[in-house]
């Protein structure tokens, strides 16, 4: 997350279907249920628990100066929903602002026009 590692460049940020906790990745989704998938993951992320907790934006909020926009789908089976609450509780947590919108009969990469235009007008 850019806002993260560059908290001056950012007015606000939205982040969307995002993956937050690298950890929780490894587990959750429907990627590590199959073979292909735990080989992508294995490939991109790797299975070293101290560096996923270091390289996770959920685990750096504090740097975070701008407000987010969340947006995430109810039925997303890639990166389930649980990530985008287990960032707003971190948020909730650091006191630090955002919006939060869920589409509840959205799967993962929903972006019509309209939704685009609506979450990038509240930004």
């Amino acid at each position: 997350m850019g806002a993260v590692k560059e908290p001056d460049l950012y007015a606000c940020a939205i982040v969307y279907v995002g993956v937050y906790d690298l950890e929780m990745m490894l587990e959750e989704g429907d990627i590590p249920f199959t073979q292909a998938g735990r080989n992508y993951l294995d490939q991109a992320l790797g299975d070293d628990r101290v560096d996923l907790y270091q390289r996770s934006p959920i685990n750096h909020l504090e740097k975070l100066t701008a407000p987010l926009l969340i947006v995430h789908g109810a039925l997303d089976q890639r990166v389930p929903l649980m990530q985008a609450e287990a960032l707003r509780e971190r948020m909730d947590a650091l006191n630090k602002p955002y919006e939060w919108l869920v589409k509840p009969n959205e799967g993962h990469g929903f972006i019509t026009k309209i939704i685009r235009s609506n979450y990038s007008a509240q930004c």
